[in-house]
């Protein structure tokens, strides 16, 4: 599904944004002349050690107060060929590409392989010397994260994930909360009580319906333990593994293959 946020002829609105729902989650297509740049970089990078088949997908993009040319850049490359990815050739190729364009501190890389996919998770801080300005640039994708998450805070391990959705969407504080997650239903366990006057389902259904393929309505028990705390067991229909790639990264592998 795509929305067109700013309109009018593309040729005047360089900066033209789409949402778009993918098996990854939310994102936003947006035009940036740095982003654009950085993302040349990679898919040069990536060519170079012979992936032909891949998507660059970007978790967080933070740019100087002052000098936009510096950023500060999460996100992670997916690849559905079978050549399997060397991280020494990445960084070697990728330093090597990047000394055309300035400079580059990789804070973190890791390649992972899950179900038929390979991924490049990568954190990095670049200063671009030189900014390739294109008359129509390329619209790249940007995470929307579900409500109550942070793109500060990723990767999340699965459980700490869930119980920040569940607190603060909720209105709740939790705590022994279990995971189970199956090839198309999802099961979340959490010991809460209340911190408001109210516990707020609208909210938490909304946010949930993000894990599911079909946007499917999620299920929500509450069993009362005592005056002040309760069972909350929350479960995800036609639930969709692949949104756990971007919030949690090489931290996926910690749960059983669902493919």
């Amino acid at each position: 599904m795509v929305f067109k946020i700013f309109g009018g002829d593309d040729k005047e609105n360089k900066n033209v944004e789409f949402l778009h729902n993918n098996l990854y989650g939310d994102w936003i297509y947006i035009n940036n002349e740095y982003l654009n740049t950085f993302n040349e970089i990679l898919e040069k990078t990536v060519k170079k050690i012979g992936i032909k088949r891949f998507e660059n997908y970007f978790v967080e993009i933070n740019f100087d107060d002052r000098l936009k040319n510096i950023l500060y850049v999460k996100g992670f490359i997916e690849s559905s060929d079978d050549r399997p990815i060397n991280q020494f050739s990445f960084e070697h190729n990728f330093q090597k590409i990047m000394k055309g364009f300035g400079t580059a501190n990789i804070n973190f890389m890791k390649i992972l392989k899950y179900c038929d996919k390979f991924y490049v998770f990568f954190n990095i801080d670049l200063m671009l010397k030189k900014v390739k300005k294109q008359k129509k640039g390329k619209l790249l994708p940007v995470l929307l994260p579900p409500s109550g998450l942070s793109l500060s805070e990723i990767p999340y391990e699965i459980n700490d994930m869930f119980k920040k959705l569940i607190e603060r969407n909720g209105n709740l504080n939790c705590n022994n909360i279990s995971t189970e997650l199956f090839e198309s239903l999802a099961k979340i366990d959490a010991t809460c009580r209340l911190v408001s006057n109210e516990l707020n389902k609208a909210q938490l259904n909304d946010t949930f319906k993000y894990f599911s393929l079909k946007n499917s309505e999620p299920k929500i028990d509450i069993k009362k333990n005592n005056p002040n705390t309760f069972e909350l067991i929350i479960y995800i229909p036609d639930f969709s593994y692949t949104t756990l790639v971007p919030l949690t990264w090489d931290r996926i592998s910690q749960i059983t293959t669902l493919c």
